[in-house]
């Protein structure tokens, strides 16, 4: 054989492995899809009796599947992960509401680092990491900006009567309207700012974050009417409507994934683009006609609330096949920066994923050595002063291959029993002794200032500022619709004051852009496919604010919408706290809304 002959060969050998397991020499798109209380058994392609996801299931198929992949049982905590690779209890944000829904703003975001190396950034939907600066997604790495900022549409901090179709989200720092249903809207403006960055030739990742399939569940009775009929009878009837609903959204999902899908084919960009799909909790609503015969859901410590489903595709680098070793959210953002060919110094939790599609030896081992931890912060719905949403020791899962120890008592194997019925700690004293001892040395180290909170920020370049009920400490408080029941609830925010001055601190019941009274109520609201409470009247006379050496209240009219104090403010963190009060000067709740701008 000649040398030329040779020199080909072997030319054409490493292209075959370029082909396979490499990177291109330009950078792939990126496309992170993460879907909303959806659940490993909520898609056709894992077993579903019913539901319709075909475009879904297409891709799976056509990429890597991850069947034993698990995220955080709520939304936040995975959010948080994801997009900081390192765990919930590090990252601060460990869950949903009460004060700890922030993200530290010094571990650098995924889009950080992406944009660092030429990547256009663009966030599409639900962001749930902080509503105000330093927490927004503009303020983490994201150019393109189109979202909403806590847990659902409707939640306490988004555009008042929001309902999922033909409603004002964030865009680039505005208020903006947009016509449709939110599934359709977040697809279409991520696929035309897609097409510019590739018109314009830049490598794009586009971060999809549907809010669907959350609560509450509104959805045309095209995509629910097929379901309903399916749904056992012995379910009554009212939560027959809601699974049918919630999985129609599903549906609604699988209708926009494949316009992304058809995007991508249709500029010839499929080949080089990383499309990731993922959910961020086991299921919400569908458990009770499906659930992979998994115990527990949404919130749950067993595996139906954190085991998910999770697939890559990239055509030009990865062949499809399944991985069953367990692998989890954190691992990620360090495949994304591999099969992107990045190079970063940033401390990370979790492993790429890379060397283990291919089959490297080593990492087989590393993974089936690798143990994991499921935890976040106790999820609170009431208000009581005797619990505490700081993590506790000891509240978790351990993951080791096919071993769950739950709350350091009760042990598994999801492979012998996947429903988690029978306890074997007592049969393998090992193993758990084992698994304790992981758990012990992990929770050394990120439990660390656990019980602090992050504090919101008045004085920076965002003012005025609006704070809500979301971030008060220790109390959960984020539905639009507690807000027109008027729950009586009440915490403090934990304030970082950037800069000492003379500040007005305006108290309100309802949003400034609702027309009522602190004591008033409103109306029922009806929209186009679902309808929110009226808004109940409270007997507020008084409002009192106290913040660092400031104490005051002040009396309430029947009809001020609002209550304001001018107030002299010490640079550094403090805590802040508001009342409404009756008559009798007996508390009825906080204020829901703060509006702070320093003068």
């Amino acid at each position: 054989m000649n040398r030329f002959l040779i020199v080909l060969i072997s030319f054409l050998c490493l292209f075959s492995i370029d082909k396979n397991y490499g990177f291109q020499k330009k950078q792939p798109n990126i496309i992170l899809v993460i879907v909303d209380d959806v659940g490993y058994g909520d898609l056709g392609i894992n077993g579903h009796p019913f539901v319709q996801t075909p475009a879904i299931d297409n891709l799976f198929s056509e990429g890597v599947q991850f069947s034993d992949f698990h995220v955080q049982p709520m939304c936040t905590p995975t959010r948080s992960e994801l997009l900081t690779g390192r765990h919930c209890l590090a990252n601060k944000a460990n869950n949903v509401s009460s004060g700890r829904a922030l993200m530290r703003t010094d571990l650098p975001t995924i889009a950080e680092i992406l944009k660092e190396n030429g990547y256009s950034t663009g966030l599409f939907g639900k962001w749930h990491l902080g509503s105000t600066y330093p927490y927004r997604p503009q303020d983490r790495g994201f150019e393109e900006t189109l979202w909403f900022p806590s847990s659902h549409v409707g939640a306490i901090p988004d555009a008042w009567n929001n309902d999922y179709f033909d409603d004002t989200y964030i865009q680039n720092g505005k208020d903006t309207s947009f016509n449709g249903y939110c599934t359709d809207v977040f697809t279409e403006e991520s696929i035309r700012w897609m097409r510019k960055q590739a018109k314009d030739n830049k490598p794009f990742f586009s971060y999809i974050a549907f809010n669907a399939a959350h609560a509450p569940y509104f959805i045309d009775e095209k995509y629910s009417a097929p379901y309903l009929d399916k749904i056992s009878e012995e379910i009554p009837l009212r939560g027959r409507k809601s699974i049918a609903n919630f999985l129609g959204m599903i549906s609604n999902i699988d209708e926009n994934t494949s316009k992304l899908l058809s995007f991508l084919k249709e500029e010839n960009l499929e080949e080089n683009t990383i499309f990731v799909f993922l959910s961020d909790n086991g299921t919400a609503n569908g458990e009770k006609v499906f659930n992979a015969e998994m115990k527990g859901k949404k919130r749950s410590l067993y595996d139906g609330g954190h085991r998910v489903p999770l697939s890559i595709r990239f055509p030009s680098a990865l062949l499809p096949k399944t991985i069953q070793e367990s692998t989890n959210v954190l691992d990620i953002y360090p495949t994304l920066l591999d099969l992107a060919g990045i190079s970063s110094e940033v401390k990370l939790d979790g492993l790429s994923l890379l060397p283990l599609i291919k089959g490297e030896k080593k990492a087989l081992n590393q993974f089936k050595n690798r143990m994991s931890v499921i935890q976040y912060s106790p999820f609170i719905w009431y208000v009581d002063p005797k619990h505490s949403t700081t993590p506790v020791k000891g509240d978790a899962t351990v993951i080791w291959n096919d071993w769950r120890l739950v709350n350091t008592e009760e042990l598994y194997n999801v492979t012998n029993d996947p429903h988690q019925d029978k306890n074997v700690a007592e049969n393998n004293p090992e193993v758990v002794g084992k698994m304790i001892k992981f758990y012990n040395n992990w929770w050394e180290k990120v439990s660390i200032r656990n019980s602090d909170f992050l504090p919101v920020y008045i004085g920076g370049p965002e003012n005025p500022v609006m704070h809500t009920a979301c971030d008060w400490m220790d109390v959960f408080m984020d539905k639009g619709v507690d807000v027109r029941k008027g729950e009586p609830r009440n915490g403090g925010w934990k304030v970082n004051v950037l800069s000492a001055g003379t500040y007005k601190i305006t108290l309100r019941r309802w949003p400034k852009s609702v027309d009522a009274a602190l004591n008033g109520g409103l109306p029922a609201y009806e929209g186009k496919y679902g309808s929110y409470p009226e808004g109940k009247a409270l007997p507020i006379h008084f409002g009192s604010l106290k913040i660092q050496d400031f104490q005051q209240t002040e009396e309430v009219s029947e009809d001020n919408d609002e209550i304001s104090f001018i107030v002299p403010l010490k640079k550094g963190i403090t805590e802040m706290t508001t009342t409404f009060s009756n008559k009798n000067n007996e508390p009825i709740c906080g204020a829901y809304y703060v509006y702070v701008e320093k003068l």
